[in-house]
């Protein structure tokens, strides 16, 4: 039905026929203002309770989000089917949890997973939380030089502070941003990367695989 894609109007009673857009700004207006759902540290209920399936919504969504959401509920689903055998609770390791909260997101609740915890509206916060934002993209890695080629979406200046998302369940690979050394696909140095959708290399003592995104705190 794609409900939540709609635009909707109210209409107070006593006004009948004149329709009152429904928004969300600075100052508030949180009417519709659902929150997102995040079951990533309640996996394990979901496969006790029989399902065989997770589907990762991506609709209007992004790469980075769909990557990042994919591999961290994929990573869930692989930890504890390796660690149920002990008969102990599931563990997750804190940098998985922390995936959420790494991609635009409105605040969080479980659905209508558990009854005693229903859905409800944010009435805190109006709009999204983007307390991360994407970088780049690793294209390749050259051994020889010890260097990364990047595919850049975002501004990355030197010390800057930045993480990895690798796949294959990895946790994020932390990395400085190097004082010198960048240069543009020329080969020319340059003091910053501020060019998105073109083309960088950066120096990087540690093999990052090719499709590996780039991310920093904002």
């Amino acid at each position: 039905m794609q409900a939540c894609r709609w635009k909707y109007h109210v209409v107070e009673e006593k006004r009948p026929g004149e329709f009152i857009p429904v928004q969300i700004d600075d100052t508030g207006s949180f009417l519709f203002n659902s929150r997102d759902m995040n079951m990533l540290e309640h996996v394990p209920d979901v496969i006790d309770a029989g399902v065989t399936s997770l589907k990762i919504e991506g609709r209007a969504k992004g790469a980075y989000y769909v990557a990042a959401m994919a591999n961290a509920y994929k990573t869930a689903v692989k930890e504890y089917m390796r660690q149920k055998e002990s008969g102990k609770p599931v563990v997750y390791p804190q940098w998985l949890l922390q995936e959420p909260y790494k991609v635009t997101h409105r605040a969080y609740c479980t659905g209508f997973y558990y009854p005693d915890h229903p859905a409800d509206q944010e009435t805190h916060v109006g709009g999204y939380i983007n307390d991360w934002r994407l970088l780049g993209q690793v294209l390749s890695y050259s051994d020889p030089d010890k260097r990364l080629n990047i595919l850049a979406r975002n501004k990355i200046t030197p010390g800057m502070k930045i993480e990895f998302l690798l796949p294959g369940g990895c946790p994020p690979l932390a990395y400085s941003v190097p004082q010198s050394g960048l240069r543009d696909r020329y080969g020319k140095e340059v003091p910053e990367i501020n060019f998105p959708a073109h083309e960088f290399s950066l120096p990087c003592d540690k093999e990052i695989p090719a499709g590996a995104l780039m991310r920093t705190r904002v």
